[in-house]
Formats: C-alpha cells, sequence, structure tokens
C-alpha cells in the first residue's frame, strides 16, 4: 500500500503546502508542491476561524490530493486540523505525532513503536468513520515501520519546501 504525506508550512508571507507519495517502505513515487499562497488580510478576516479548515482542507489538501497520479491507500498529515480531510476523500486520513507518554489518549488513538525500536514510537490518530478498519491498518504501519521512520517523509518535505523557496529567491 502506498502513503501519501501531506504537509504545510507557514512563511510570515505565505503558505506553501506539498503532498509526497511513497510506498510502504517511504520510497518516494511522486512529489507535487503549490506556488506560494498569499493571503491578504480581508481573506484573513472573512474567514476567521475557519480559515485553516478552508485553506487547509477544502481548497489545498483536497485539490493537492485530486492531482496525485500515483494511487495511495491512506493519507497521514501532522495536523489535527487535517483529518477533516476524511470528509473530502474516499481514503483513511491518519494524523502522526511523536508519542508523547503525558499525553492522555483516547479509543480514536493508538500507540505504533518499532519493532526493533530503531524508531521513536508515536501515536497515531484516526477518525471514528475508520475504528473499524484500524486493526488492518495498524499491521501495515507495523511492518513499515520495522524498516522505515514513517513520520520521516514530513522532514523531507519541509526541507524540499525550504529548498524551493531558496531557489525561488535566488532568481
Amino acid at each position: 500500500m502506498n502513503y501519501c504525506y501531506l504537509h504545510f508550512k507557514v512563511f510570515p508571507e505565505f503558505i506553501r503546502a506539498a503532498l509526497l507519495v511513497t510506498d510502504e517502505r517511504t520510497k518516494t513515487l511522486e512529489f507535487r508542491i503549490t506556488s506560494k499562497i498569499i493571503l491578504d488580510d480581508l481573506q484573513k478576516i472573512i474567514y476567521g476561524e475557519s480559515l485553516k479548515d478552508f485553506l487547509f482542507v477544502e481548497k489545498i489538501g483536497k485539490e493537492l490530493i485530486d492531482s496525485a497520479q500515483v494511487d495511495f491507500g491512506t493519507c497521514f498529515v501532522k495536523e489535527k486540523d487535517l483529518l477533516n480531510l476524511r470528509d473530502k476523500i474516499d481514503k483513511p486520513v491518519f494524523l502522526l505525532q511523536k508519542y508523547d507518554e503525558f499525553k492522555a489518549r483516547d479509543k480514536f488513538s493508538i500507540k505504533l513503536q518499532s519493532a526493533n525500536t530503531k524508531f521513536e514510537p508515536i501515536m497515531i490518530r484516526f477518525l471514528a468513520k475508520d475504528e473499524d478498519d484500524m486493526g488492518k491498518f495498524i499491521k501495515i504501519f507495523q511492518e513499515s515501520f520495522k524498516y522505515s521512520n514513517i513520520m520521516e517523509p514530513f522532514e523531507r518535505i519541509e526541507r524540499a519546501i525550504e529548498f524551493l523557496n531558496l531557489q525561488e529567491e535566488n532568481v
């Protein structure tokens, strides 16, 4: 099963988002990135608290996912608000976070630990509509986590966004 990673980087003047599709061992299969998205003050005022949901989920996130040429089985995100993408796409969306033993867990979160303890444990959060399928997904994720740090592709996306911004500044 291929994984889709969706991540945003917010700069003072603009936002940029990228999508990375990988195989189960996090080998890159496809990469897509937005151009700089500049929000004016009026948009920030008009959308208010719903800006993140509208912009990140309905506009940018959904459009990036729809543009993917390589099929994937699940989507990973790092921001809780992006779990709402699940209502816009027909694939499960999982929030990946570094595991914190002091953070409360609920029935919609699972700790995933690398079998060989090579990688730091992570917390996977999901929505209620995916609860019945979690057993199947955890087995797949656990197998991937033996060989690859499934959080690491987010770092690649961050570095790629920064690299492209530097390239554009130097032109």
